[in-house]
């Protein structure tokens, strides 16, 4: 058991290299002249579709793969960069939550609705589809008032940034429901009165809701809270100013113009055609980047001004990526918040877990860390129970780092959970009288029960892949292994897949 999971990690890990990295070249490669270009065997290639794709035909590409990233600098954008790259959202239910995937809670939620389904459970014996909606309260009035859900406040909207609405922002809440498919029938001893038990189900069969819960924020959780304005503008000062691959595309223009410089661009052309017509399919892009590398070092140093545009175009670059991600780290650091969810498993009585949680990125680079610290107690006991309310304590962490780019979709993310529960008492169970205990063989006399030796430790880790669709779909391919279940004392490994929509990129 212990080899499969750590055959998973391995092969988690091992994934990072199956990422393409998305590289300069890729923006330049980014159109069909380019697929018609590359398409044929070595040697038989056309070379009017190379021609096609040469930097004098593609001014602006060539101007895109010199400074990397096309910087477009103001609020907006800015902000939807940083969003699409947070680590710390949750989408689908709630750790601890009948149905859950999830071993650990994040600590933001999104700020409008998001949707999770998930498939089957580890601490509870359920197989089917868990689909839990969350919504934020201040993006869902916003929505059926029909207003802009983020004004960019207080930027843009100042009479949209009261302080209640900013209030607002830090509340949502989320229900859960939960279709279980397989069914376990307990109770086989005869006894001792004339009437047959009834075979009870522990874990339920169809569609019910399994929980409801609420969420508020300790700390700005969000980016687009007014809290954060002054360092966007900050951020938008430093690189408001630098040229635009625009302004580069018609410098490049003017050099080809030039009757100085026609001779040794139509010399590397040539040479270029060449490689690229004897290049292998699969070195095609490869080959490329490098002789447009060869290029600007070439224009480079034939014209000043030249260097000086290429040169402030990649200062440009460069310094977006560090104040884009020092954002993030400062977005996603040192964040708390807390959680309210009412659960009510199949045949047990209904209970009430509150959540702390906590998020930290230590450093610029694509690394969150997240806690949680529950406690999970009886709404009430059933009549003759002489139990304690309190039920359990949980605590749990995770480690989230941010994968290489699948290119056209996004970050893959992988994460490694770890989550520990323990039960003060046996579990509470809830069934009919003249029923027999799971695994007793005892009568039982009333309609509640405790169920013997499940009180103690839950020991949980955890291994999970998600791939992204595009920015608002994601997909999380999980492998979980238990040392035990709430109900029943053995453990237990199971692979787990979801999908979860996130509809804040859509308005944002």
């Amino acid at each position: 058991m212990a080899k499969r999971v750590l055959l998973f990690f391995i092969l988690m890990l091992g994934s990072l290299a199956c990422f393409a990295q998305k590289q300069p070249v890729d923006s330049y490669a980014n159109n069909a002249d380019f697929n018609d270009a590359s398409a044929g065997t070595p040697g038989s290639r056309d070379n009017a579709k190379l021609l096609a794709i040469m930097p004098v035909r593609k001014s602006t590409s060539f101007a895109n793969y010199v400074a990397a990233k096309t910087a477009k600098v103001d609020y907006a954008t800015l902000l939807q960069d940083i969003d699409k790259l947070r680590l710390n959202k949750q989408i689908g239910s709630a750790a601890g939550a009948s149905g859950i995937t999830n071993l650990v809670s994040n600590v933001a939620a999104p700020a409008l609705i998001g949707l999770g389904v998930e498939y089957g459970s580890i601490l509870q014996s359920t197989t089917g589809n868990t689909t839990t909606l969350r919504a934020n309260l201040l993006g869902v009035s916003r929505m059926l008032l029909g207003a802009e859900q983020f004004p960019y406040c207080p930027v843009i909207d100042q009479a949209g940034c009261t302080t209640a609405s900013r209030w607002a922002r830090r509340f949502s809440g989320n229900v859960s429901f939960e279709n279980v498919n397989d069914t376990t029938a307990t109770g086989t001893a005869v006894p001792a009165t004339t009437a047959t038990p009834t075979a009870v189900d522990l874990f339920g069969n169809g569609f019910r809701m399994a929980s409801w819960g609420a969420r508020f924020d300790i700390t700005a959780n969000d980016p687009s809270d007014p809290g954060y304005i002054s360092r966007f503008q900050q951020a938008i000062d430093t690189l408001r100013g630098s040229h635009t691959p625009a302004d580069l595309a018609a410098s490049v223009e003017g050099l080809f113009g030039n009757a100085d410089i026609q001779p040794i661009y139509l010399a590397w052309q040539t040479e270029t055609l060449a490689i690229l017509q004897a290049a292998p399919q699969s070195e095609f892009k490869q080959k490329l980047g490098q002789q447009l590398d060869v290029l600007i070092e070439k224009l480079a140093a034939i014209s000043p001004d030249f260097y000086t545009k290429v040169a402030t175009l990649r200062r440009a670059s460069q310094n977006y990526l560090s104040e884009r991600d020092d954002l993030l780290q400062a977005i996603q650091s040192h964040k708390f918040s807390v959680e309210y969810t009412n659960l009510h498993s199949q045949n047990q009585p209904s209970t009430s877990n509150v959540r702390v949680i906590f998020s930290h990125q230590p450093t610029a680079a694509p690394i969150l860390l997240t806690a949680n610290a529950a406690l999970t107690w009886y709404n009430s006991l059933p009549a003759g129970t002489s139990a304690s309310r309190l039920r359990d304590v949980q605590f749990a962490g995770q480690f989230d780092r941010r994968l290489g780019v699948i290119p056209n979709l996004g970050n893959a993310v992988m994460t490694l959970a770890g989550y520990y529960q323990w039960m003060k008492e046996d579990a509470l169970i809830t069934i009919g009288p003249g029923n027999v205990a799971p695994g007793s063989g005892i009568l039982l006399p009333g309609t509640a029960a405790t169920l013997l030796g499940t009180k103690g430790n839950i020991g949980v880790v955890q291994g999970r892949l998600t791939l992204p669709i595009n920015n608002t779909i994601k997909i999380p391919i999980s492998v979980t292994w238990a040392n035990r279940k709430e109900l029943i004392n053995e453990s237990d490994t199971r692979g787990q897949v979801g999908v979860t929509l996130d509809l804040d990129s859509l308005f944002r």
